[in-house]
């Protein structure tokens, strides 16, 4: 259950090597303010988190203005957040994509994996898709994650040009 922003791309740094890389001090940051309390292993770096997350889209989007193929890995959990990744990537070919399973099998999952706190997968649920505009959307609780690249992989290659953030650029610009 996460977005999938894919700027021209194909790789992807893996978290799990390293417990103090700048994405997953931001991913322990990000859960640390989303749940409102204190977590003894980040609290000193809470207060830098609006500072990071000012410099997550913009700095992997100029990644990808540098000609490289990325993959972009996150959770847009905070309706505030989408604004300022979309505006990040404009006028790059972005596909979005939706990566979801059922609230059931999304709990499990994180009971089982323990690396994640428990009530995340429904704090997280609802809110990561409610923008509803996505480029191509697979369900892992459906298919393999290897049948789910090969399925955006597939889109990518013979669908339509993305429009997913050109969709979101405009109704970003509606007040409400």
């Amino acid at each position: 259950m996460a977005h999938r922003v894919r700027a021209r791309v194909r790789s992807q740094r893996n978290c799990n090597a390293s417990p103090r890389s700048p994405i997953c001090i931001y991913r322990s940051m990000r859960f640390c303010t989303s749940f409102r309390h204190r977590c003894s292993r980040i609290r000193p770096l809470v207060h830098q988190f609006p500072r990071l997350l000012d410099g997550f889209n913009p700095s992997s989007a100029a990644v990808a203005r540098a000609g490289n193929n990325i993959i972009v890995d996150t959770v847009l959990q905070e309706p505030s957040w989408m604004a300022p990744c979309v505006t990040a990537f404009e006028g790059i070919e972005v596909f979005f994509v939706a990566v979801r399973c059922p609230l059931e099998i999304l709990e499990r999952r994180e009971k089982t994996r323990g690396d994640r706190r428990e009530g995340m997968a429904r704090y997280q649920h609802q809110q990561v898709h409610s923008h509803g505009i996505y480029d191509i959307e697979v369900d892992t609780s459906a298919i393999s994650s290897s049948e789910c690249a090969a399925r955006i992989l597939e889109r990518m290659r013979s669908g339509p040009p993305p429009s997913a953030f050109g969709s979101l650029t405009t109704k970003l610009a509606k007040p409400d």
